[in-house]
């Protein structure tokens, strides 16, 4: 496994906020996920401590002003505070704290430190001609600021003496629900999706939105994404489910849910100066850092299923439709473009509609899940961040390795000996703030702040 190795499994409001079926692990912070206020009105950062040790001097702890103001609170323990926005407990607060409990021997056995994110906004780069290009990434940034779309990062991991330490950890990466009393957020709980019959995979499950809880190794020899390892077995299967929110009728309802494969954090900081913040606020905008990249792989199939889970903004377009051809206008276009069917040709070429092509490929039966993931398999894709490589072999893959993403596929669907491609891979830089989690999950999916 690589990089990160967290490997779990929106586009206008919370690209690829990943999800997927699993047994939830506690996360850290109380409270019911109802959007009552449960965790007080501190009015400063020492609110959020034990009263026998006081908040270190930093501006990370003080308002910000920059920030997106359009929902709230605005003052209190949850105000939006440091370079990133974070609200509730913050990340490095939660070190003092656990810290503490250490040296007093108030710990329980086993009890891991846990910190979390919640991603404020990302940037897909490699896909300009469809994800990146107007008005895609405004729409994106404008629906995270109003909550509409929350992808919540959790990481459990053994510290010793104020250190990181290696030993058994988890990682916990889904969609989730944002509380507008108090600034915390909770995951998804099993009855939180709503069952559509829209004919994609398990559109009737009210679980499905749920977060995985994974197994991971920390090796604190190591920093930041080299330090964890999941093991192939243990990682999610199936789909993962992004629900993205409406926000053109009175109340905010779902729109559509977007269904990826293989989430998987490339470059995340643990260092202690940004446990809090990963990218900023610099007055309207965000800023990523180096520290911040994901991958996710849109599968074709599972994304063509419009005009049931189509686009209200885009006309009802799939997404499948958005990736290949980029925002349609014409009418006629609705009827006689599809990315399953529509012979591919190579885009720029006379003629031709394509602008992006599928460059991975994404197992399908059970039996290709249990033996590879998704992975680029166009032998002439261009490497798209330092380090990165295409990894596939032109045999059918026929056993799990670490050392092999697969079959290499084709992306024209052309070749006689190789499979069509059958999935974007899709590359994006993020700005994550702290994020305080409750405990319980949340079975409301959506509550406007405005």
């Amino acid at each position: 496994m690589g990089s990160f190795n967290w490997k779990t499994t929106c586009l206008l409001c919370a690209l690829f906020a990943a999800t997927a079926c699993g047994d939830g692990s506690s996360s850290s912070g109380s409270g019911d996920g109802d959007g009552d206020n449960d965790n007080g009105d501190g009015d400063s950062a020492a609110d959020w401590l034990a009263d026998d040790f006081a908040a270190p001097e930093s501006a990370n702890y003080e308002r910000n002003l920059d920030c997106p103001g359009a929902v709230g609170p605005s003052d209190g323990s949850g105000a939006a505070r440091g370079a990133c926005c974070h609200r509730g407990m913050p990340n490095s607060a939660r070190a003092i704290e656990y810290d503490a409990r250490e040296a007093a021997g108030e710990l329980e056995a086993d009890e891991l430190f846990t910190f979390a994110f919640r991603l404020n906004n990302s940037t897909t780069f490699n896909l300009p001609e469809t994800l990146g290009a107007a008005p895609l990434p405004t729409l994106q940034a404008t629906s995270r600021d109003q909550m509409a779309g929350t992808l919540l990062f959790e990481f459990g991991m053994p510290r010793v003496d104020g250190e990181r330490a290696s030993g058994p950890g988890y990682t916990k990466i889904g969609a989730g629900f944002y509380n507008c009393d108090d600034g915390r957020f909770s995951f998804y709980g099993d009855q939180a999706a709503p069952t559509t019959g829209e004919g994609y995979p398990k559109a009737d499950d009210p679980a499905r939105i749920q977060p995985a809880t994974l197994s991971t190794t920390i090796d604190a020899s190591k920093t930041g994404v080299e330090g964890t390892a999941i093991a192939f077995e243990d990682r999610p299967r199936g789909y993962n489910y992004s629900p993205t929110f409406d926000g053109t009728v009175d109340e905010y309802e779902l729109d559509y849910e977007l269904l990826t494969r293989d989430f998987d954090i490339l470059a995340l900081s643990t260092e202690a100066e940004e446990i809090d913040c990963q990218g900023e606020r610099d007055g309207d905008i965000w800023v990523d850092h180096p520290t911040g990249l994901y991958e996710a792989y849109l599968a074709m199939a599972p994304n063509n299923t419009g005009p049931g889970n189509g686009v209200k903004v885009l006309q009802e377009s799939s997404v499948c439709t958005l990736m290949a051809f980029g925002i349609l206008s014409a009418p006629e276009d609705f009827e006689t473009l599809d990315c399953e069917t529509t012979r591919r040709c190579e885009p720029g070429s006379a003629d031709c509609r394509w602008k992006s092509l599928p460059d991975s490929l994404c197992p399908v039966t059970e039996e290709e899940i249990d033996i590879f993931r998704c992975h680029v398999g166009d032998e002439d894709s261009e490497p798209q961040y330092d380090g990165d490589a295409v990894n596939c072999s032109p045999d059918a893959t026929t056993e799990a390795s670490d050392d092999s993403s697969g079959q290499c596929c084709d992306p024209l669907g052309a070749s006689e000996t190789l499979p069509a491609c059958n999935a974007w891979r899709t590359l994006n830089s993020f700005v994550a703030a702290s994020a305080d989690i409750t405990e319980e999950p949340s079975q409301e999916m959506f509550r406007s702040c405005q």
